[in-house]
């Protein structure tokens, strides 16, 4: 992928900027930063120079904003996580709830048969006894 800023300027970074007294070859040499060079290639090497400074200094900051967008991927699949945590949390919580509820109901059953079972034992502990008194007399 090409930048295009970084195309602008090496476009600019490779011409040479002359003065009129340079395009008949006398005079100092400038590059587009504004040095005076003693030769041409002096010039064209600081416009290299400049060049690669300006595609260091973009590539820096594209690394930087990469960096900072997986920081930021990285805190959102963190926060996911701990919702997702959350969400099970409160579903087993839930769930351990309806167990106690259905083990206290179990047990208010167990004591209704239990208390049925002595009621119906009482009963039948008396009709034996009024049976047993009935054969006596008889």
């Amino acid at each position: 992928m090409t930048d295009p800023m970084a195309a602008v300027v090496g476009g600019i970074a490779s011409a040479v900027v002359k003065t009129g007294a340079q395009i008949f070859g006398y005079g100092p040499k400038v590059c587009v930063s504004g040095h005076e060079h003693n030769s041409e290639k002096e010039a064209q090497a600081c416009n290299d120079v400049e060049t690669n400074r300006h595609q260091a200094a973009m590539q820096k900051e594209k690394m930087e904003a990469e960096r900072i967008k997986a920081i930021e991927e990285q805190q959102i699949i963190k926060e996911k996580l701990r919702l997702e945590e959350k969400k099970l949390d409160l579903e087993a919580q839930k769930r351990k709830d309806e167990l106690e509820a259905m083990r206290e109901e179990n047990r208010k059953q167990e004591l209704q048969l239990e208390k049925e079972k002595l009621e119906a034992q009482k009963k039948k502990d008396e009709f034996e006894t009024k049976r047993s008194k009935m054969c006596v007399i008889l």
